[in-house]
């Protein structure tokens, strides 16, 4: 289990046996970027990363939670006696598939040899969720590798030979490298998109960044297999490539980079259901679920119609009235033991023909904190896929309640065809302002 950290401002610390620290707000953002040094290096203060975490922890222009994976290499092998590399690959692979359902998305980054744990840690938790089901539903991350050598370093076995324990990977055509490139090749596309043409590759993107001035990684390795679109180069050395205020802009615009991606893959979900036979009217549709019938939340939902259509033509799909609907507003009671049994039945609502393509706004009463949100976005993301549009809230009093219900129903606004008859179009950033703009 990953250490965490709940913090206003980046600050580092210290590892446990975990060795992954994981640095989030009070509320957890939707995206966590994961860090892996390489050899030789630390996930300690004044270890490898420099300033990139309170770069991408504080400064970001979307909100980031962000871990540290630490493990011993080189002199702190020598101090200590330390398990062999695959071991913290396995345990690396763990972490992952731990946090993979708790966020919108993971973006893996390894410097130097840090991406070659990833590309191993990642075959190992794709195969280990493949064996557990149909391995083109399994999450995958995105991975940025910073002078890493994809397709190995000369040097490793010229100047390194007394550190072989732990270079044996870096040296070209590796026996390690290669049964872990078999599974890339095999079973992942590197580039940025949607999805696959082919039935079975999944997709894994891809994106690196090399050192022009790299005398132990030439630049040929460290993009090796990327894409160009997915590229950086920089007139940096190996280990001053980490010191380069592009680096963490380049990081966080890969992130955005893919969850625009994946916004674009729902708009286009979204317009292929638009035209369905489902009644569907030109209004903007809501329906509302709850766990109470004897409450005053459903009222509350009929006082925010009212109020909005002021401003938009909304209807309100009653229980058991046949038709679709643009937006699903779920009010549990998390003081309820059988919540989960409730929410499950909304996630049935929103998979429903009625409600492809929705958006699905959970606000959960009686309870607080971030672990039970953390539990509903991992629930929703079980049940309602990647591409499902979801958001989760919590409330404590009736006003918060109506807050989170029109916040609900503003979002399913913007992310929502303006008019079924005919014009269906959904701009970009009009998803990218739904989603990434609004903290709640």
């Amino acid at each position: 289990m990953a250490t965490r950290w709940r913090q206003s401002r980046w600050s580092s610390e210290s590892f446990g046996a975990d060795r992954l620290n994981l640095h989030h707000r009070d509320e957890q953002a939707d995206d966590l970027v994961l860090l892996v040094h390489g050899l030789g290096g630390s996930g300690k203060a004044d270890g490898t990363w420099r300033d990139i975490p309170s770069a991408l922890f504080d400064r970001s222009k979307n909100p980031l939670d962000v871990a540290i994976f630490d493990y011993p290499t080189v002199q702190r092998r020598w101090l200590n006696p330390a398990a062999d590399l695959n071991f913290y690959t396995i345990q690396l692979a763990d972490h992952l598939g731990e946090l993979i359902d708790e966020y919108s998305s993971i973006t893996l980054v390894g410097h130097s040899m840090g991406g070659l744990m990833i590309k191993s840690a990642v075959a190992r938790y794709a195969r280990q969720r493949g064996l557990e089901g149909e391995l083109l539903k399994v999450p995958m991350p995105t991975i940025v590798f910073i002078a890493s050598p994809l397709a190995g370093a000369p040097l490793a076995s010229a100047v390194l030979p007394p550190f072989d324990r732990d270079t044996r990977i870096l040296k070209v055509l590796s026996d390690w490298v290669a049964d872990h490139n078999a599974f890339f090749t095999d079973y992942t596309r590197p580039l940025n998109v949607a999805r696959t043409i082919e039935e079975m590759p999944l997709v894994l993107p891809q994106f690196a960044i090399a050192g022009g001035a790299d005398n132990y990684v030439p630049i040929q390795s460290a993009l090796a297999g990327i894409p160009s679109a997915q590229q950086l180069r920089l007139v940096a050395t190996h280990t001053g490539i980490l010191g380069e205020p592009a680096v963490p802009l380049f990081i966080e615009d890969s992130v955005l980079r893919r969850k625009q991606i994946v916004r674009q893959e729902r708009s286009n979900f979204l317009h292929s259901h638009a035209a369905t036979p489902l009644g569907k009217s030109s209004a903007l549709v809501c329906k509302f679920l709850s766990d109470r019938s004897d409450h005053e939340w459903e009222r509350r939902y009929r006082v925010v119609l009212a109020a909005q259509s002021d401003t938009r033509a909304i209807e309100n799909r009653a229980d058991g009235q046949a038709g679709g609907f643009d937006a699903l507003v779920v009010v549990l009671d998390l003081s309820d033991p059988e919540w989960m049994t409730s929410f499950s039945a909304a996630c049935d609502v929103a998979r429903s023909p009625e409600g492809a393509g929705c958006l699905t706004g959970f606000i959960g009463v009686g309870a607080s904190g971030v672990e039970i949100k953390r539990e509903i976005y991992r629930e929703a993301r079980s049940r309602l896929g990647e591409l499902g549009r979801y958001y989760a809230f919590l409330g404590s009093n009736l006003d918060e309640i109506t807050e989170h219900m029109n916040a609900i129903i503003e979002l399913a606004a913007e992310t929502s065809p303006a008019d079924r008859s005919g014009n269906s179009e959904i701009s970009r950033p009009q998803l990218g302002n739904a989603a990434a703009s609004r903290e709640y």
